[in-house]
């Protein structure tokens, strides 16, 4: 049986490493008045923890849903993640705020994406029958 220092140097030389434990706290930065991600919304999420919960919660290609867009914060990260995103929101201003989004987006490595408003149920469900295949 090996030690615990045995052990840690085996896994190392095969290229296992021990990485840092995560914690239940997450230090990100609030978004202050004159962010430069800042698109006008007044509950708008910093990108950051957006981004960890689609990173964590779904994989490149899937279907991730908003049922309150607001900014559109979700719709840019899925974007700059590769994901496809439905984005819903009450407010009608959701669109003029995405597209500042989209203008702040690092979308060099993204995929070519499309976006279509206000879809008829039978377009909005082609498309996610498509995005499933």
């Amino acid at each position: 049986m090996l030690s615990i220092k045995e052990r840690q140097r085996y896994l190392a030389k095969l290229g296992y490493y021990k990485g840092k434990n995560p914690t239940n706290v997450w230090e990100i930065g609030r978004l202050n008045g004159n962010s430069s991600e800042r698109v006008g919304h007044p509950t708008q999420k910093p990108t950051e923890i957006i981004r960890r919960f689609v990173k964590s919660l779904s994989y490149e290609g899937s279907l991730v849903l908003d049922f309150f867009a607001g900014s559109g914060t979700t719709g840019r990260v899925c974007i700059e993640e590769n994901r496809h995103s439905i984005m819903v929101d009450a407010d009608n201003s959701l669109t003029g705020y995405f597209h500042k989004h989209l203008e702040n987006a690092d979308l060099s490595k993204s995929k070519p994406y499309e976006i279509i408003e206000n879809p008829s149920l039978d377009d909005f469900l082609n498309m996610v029958r498509n995005s499933a295949n």
